[in-house]
């Protein structure tokens, strides 16, 4: 799927006419006198600049998020050399970081490449393909990182700050677009100060991906709606002190049809072997975007994740509790024999919760 902002056409020539001359300033500036930005990081556990970590990383500021129009995990891809993020199926996400990646998607397995929101991990390979909505930073931390992270990060770790709420005033945000096949994108956020020590930011998105491939025996295609919402609020009664509280709830509303399958028989002996009625469209006379199944398969997956952030500064150190809860649904049914007949229905039904108490001091 195509996906791209929109803009005031105005705008546009704007910012064409701005960037030029700055272009050719910065042409005739001395090379010795530039200075490379200054990224922070989280990579070792502490705030720190990106180039004092030991550790292969490709890190996206919230600009360059924005600019790189970057709305889901996928979209990683792009930037980031050496890593695949794709699908095992509609429900289940795999990640390859440096051709290190899961090749087992069953129930109770953890991916090789962990995924974590706010330091909390995700664990199931469901769920893990969500929007990146009012995002801060994210970090894609290259080879084992067991140390800090977990048994879980053989092949890395990608891990997603979301934004802090706004503590000076009130802003935000709404965009949307469009793709090819109907799709569309909405996003928006309001972020800023509830009272002198509460601030807090409501953030919500949805996606539709019009589908590529049809059931000619029911009509249905295999479209897909995802939507993500987070609410954050952060508390700062001291100078020394910082709790901060995130709901986040993703989902994913799917039709599945799987085009890829059982091999497909000549049309005079696909009738007689598997008793096809008269004038039913089989495999056979299709091409790979139009299938004729039994049944419309679908994918259902939805998340809850709750986070309580509690910082306490002790001199020279902090103290950081990190408690977290998830519970996550995922629902799959697929025809995987290509043939309008009930003999390869595939399903799959997933229900997990994960709770977890972090204390350090770093």
């Amino acid at each position: 799927m195509r996906k791209f902002r929109l803009f005031n056409r105005v705008e546009f020539f704007c910012a064409v006419a701005i960037a030029i001359p700055c272009t050719a300033h910065a042409q005739e500036e001395d090379s010795s006198s530039r200075v490379l930005d200054t990224v922070t990081v989280t990579a070792q556990k502490t705030e720190e600049s990106s180039q004092d970590v030991p550790i292969a990383l490709t890190v996206f500021s919230e600009d360059a998020i924005n600019e790189q129009n970057i709305v889901a995990v996928e979209d990683l891809t792009r930037f980031t050399p050496g890593l695949f993020v794709g699908q095992s199926d509609q429900s289940r996400t795999r990640i390859v970081l440096r051709g290190v990646g899961s090749q087992k998607f069953d129930v109770g397995s953890d991916p090789s490449v962990g995924i974590f929101v706010d330091e909390v991990y995700l664990p199931r390979f469901s769920g893990q393909e969500f929007n990146l909505l009012d995002i801060g930073r994210i970090e894609v931390l290259k080879g084992p990182q067991g140390t800090l992270f977990g048994r879980n990060t053989p092949g890395g770790a990608i891990s997603i700050v979301s934004k802090d709420p706004s503590a000076d005033e009130v802003e935000g945000f709404i965009e949307g677009g469009l793709s090819d096949r109907s799709g569309n994108l909405v996003r928006g956020s309001v972020s800023g100060p509830i009272t002198e020590k509460l601030r807090g930011s409501l953030s919500y998105g949805r996606q539709f991906e019009g589908g590529y491939v049809t059931n000619i025996a029911t009509g249905t295609s295999d479209d897909q709606t995802s939507l993500a919402a987070r609410g954050k609020l952060v508390f700062d009664p001291s100078d020394t002190l910082s709790i901060a509280a995130t709901l986040q709830v993703t989902d994913l509303d799917a039709e599945s049809i799987n085009v890829s399958s059982a091999p497909t028989l000549p049309g005079d002996l696909t009738l007689p072997l598997f008793g096809f009625p008269p004038g039913v469209p089989t495999a056979a006379d299709t091409d790979p975007f139009n299938q004729a199944l039994s049944v419309d398969g679908f994918v259902d997956l939805n998340a809850v994740l709750g986070i309580l952030r509690v910082e306490k500064e002790l001199g020279g150190y902090t103290l950081t509790s990190l408690t977290s809860y998830r519970d996550g649904e995922a629902s799959q049914s697929a025809d995987f024999d290509r043939t309008p007949l009930d003999i390869g229905i595939s399903p799959f039904d997933e229900q997990s919760e994960t709770f977890s108490q972090e204390v350090r001091v770093s």
